[in-house]
């Protein structure tokens, strides 16, 4: 079950990067998000050592899920692309940005 929501966080974040950044600055923007998520695997591990060093054995689980928690609620205030095409500069990002929907439609 870990596995399946760590596959498919992924792939909807490159999918949802893709869209939402205007196409001179797509390459750099998903370049960033690839980097910040090899930075999250790297100290995934220190992170999961935490309950040895600290004495509290449950500490990196609710480390991992608070980390986890605010990346959710941080995901709700991203703009809504469904329908919409792809912003072809920074002005159409912006103005993604300014009509942006907090709960997902179906």
């Amino acid at each position: 079950m870990g596995r399946f929501g760590i596959i498919g966080t992924w792939t909807l974040a490159f999918v949802y990067s893709s869209e939402i950044f205007p196409t001179p600055l797509r390459a750099t923007g998903i370049s960033w998000c690839y980097f910040s998520s090899f930075i999250g695997g790297a100290i995934g591990p220190f992170i999961a050592d935490l309950g040895n060093y600290t004495g509290y054995h449950s500490l990196p689980v609710f480390v991992m899920s608070g980390i986890a928690l605010v990346a959710g609620l941080l995901a709700l205030s991203l703009p809504e692309t469904k329908g919409r095409p792809l912003p072809a500069n920074i002005d159409e990002s912006i103005m993604l940005k300014d009509k942006k929907v907090i709960w997902i439609n179906m």
